[in-house]
């Protein structure tokens, strides 16, 4: 799977949670360490990932900053939200 967890379990505090189970404290701290591990499973998915390469919202060297200059970008005639927080904002 990889590397261990970098992190020591207190099965004391979550033993409780499961007192309601008719489970020895061996079988308790299985669930307990199983949970941990797909929790660090949900964590390592969302962020344990660097993207090289991509950043978000900066134009890259070859780029323009005006988003008319980018093919991907969609555009509109009518009010744009940067103009309708400025008017808001000069009140």
């Amino acid at each position: 799977m990889g590397d261990q967890p970098k992190y020591q379990i207190d099965y004391e505090r979550y033993r409780g949670f499961f007192d309601d189970l008719d489970v020895s404290d061996v079988q308790k701290d299985q669930m307990i360490e199983a949970l941990f591990l797909i929790g660090q499973a949900f964590y390592d998915a969302g962020f344990g990932f660097e993207f090289v390469g991509q950043t978000c919202g900066k134009p890259h060297e070859n780029e323009e900053d005006s988003p008319d200059g980018g093919e991907a970008v969609i555009s509109s005639a009518g009010v744009i939200l940067t103009e309708h927080f400025n008017l808001c904002a000069a009140e």
